[in-house]
């Protein structure tokens, strides 16, 4: 067998429009996963060039996670900043 060839995978390489930053968050909120949703935040905010907003999700500087869970309010101010807001559906349909 050849060898497999990987590389990274960098989500902010493709979050290039407003339709693609909603997808990917609408995604991520689909897993109910607070640290995959704060990450997912982060790497938006990291693919708009706005680090100040990485405060408000308790991210260091050099993108690590201090707090893996930052308030709502937090995950709420950083959504506003970014023109964005939730938005509440059923789960399902059945």
């Amino acid at each position: 067998m050849g060898t497999i060839r990987t590389r990274v995978w960098e989500a902010t390489d493709h979050l290039n429009t407003e339709a693609d930053v909603i997808a990917y968050l609408d995604a991520v909120l689909a897993e109910n996963d607070p640290e995959l949703t704060v990450a997912a935040l982060h790497d938006v905010v990291r693919a708009l060039g706005k680090p100040s907003m990485a405060a408000g999700l308790g991210f260091t500087a050099q993108g690590a996670a201090a707090n893996n869970n930052p308030d709502l309010g937090s995950v709420l101010m950083v959504l506003e900043q970014l023109g964005l807001r939730f938005s509440v559906s059923p789960a399902s349909t059945s």
